[in-house]
C-alpha cells in the first residue's frame, strides 16, 4: 500500500540515542550476554536508572541501577523461554529501585517491558521502556 510513498520525515534509533530519547547500555548489556543493541527509553531510565554520581546516599549509582534493569530484563526473558513464551515480542518486568531524591531508602516496584523489534536496518534491538514512553 505505501510502497511508493514518499517519506516525509523518519527518526532513527541512532537518532533518538544521540537525543538521549534513547539511553545506549548495548556495552554493558554485552556483559550480562545480550547480543544485540540495548537501550533504555528516557522515561524508564529517569524512573530506574538515573542517579547523581554526587549523591552517595543508600549505596546508589547509575552503573549499578542500570545493571539492575538490564538484569531483571535478562531473567524475563530467560523466564518466559521456560515458559515457552518464546515468540512474544514485549515482556513486562519489574525492578525494584530506590527512589530518586528520596530519603526513603525502601526499594519501590517499577514495571518496565522489554521489546525485541527492528532496528535502524531491521537488525533486532531490545528497548526497555516505561508506560510513558510506549
Amino acid at each position: 500500500m505505501f510502497e511508493n510513498a514518499e517519506i516525509i520525515h523518519s527518526y532513527t534509533r541512532a537518532q533518538a540515542i544521540a537525543d538521549e530519547v534513547l539511553h545506549d547500555y548495548t556495552a554493558l548489556a554485552s556483559e550480562m550476554g545480550f547480543r544485540c543493541s540495548f537501550a533504555i527509553a528516557h522515561h524508564a531510565w529517569v524512573e530506574a536508572v538515573r542517579w547523581d554520581e554526587s549523591d552517595t546516599r543508600h549505596g546508589q549509582s547509575e552503573t549499578g541501577r542500570a545493571w539492575d534493569v538490564i538484569t531483571c530484563a535478562h531473567f524475563a526473558i530467560a523466564s518466559a523461554k521456560h515458559a515457552k513464551k518464546a515468540h512474544v515480542d514485549r515482556l513486562e518486568f519489574t525492578v525494584y529501585r530506590i527512589v530518586r531524591d528520596s530519603d526513603d531508602p525502601t526499594p519501590r516496584p517499577i514495571t518496565l517491558v522489554i521489546h525485541l523489534g527492528p532496528g535502524d536496518n531491521g537488525e533486532p534491538v531490545f528497548t526497555v521502556m516505561a508506560p510513558a514512553d510506549q
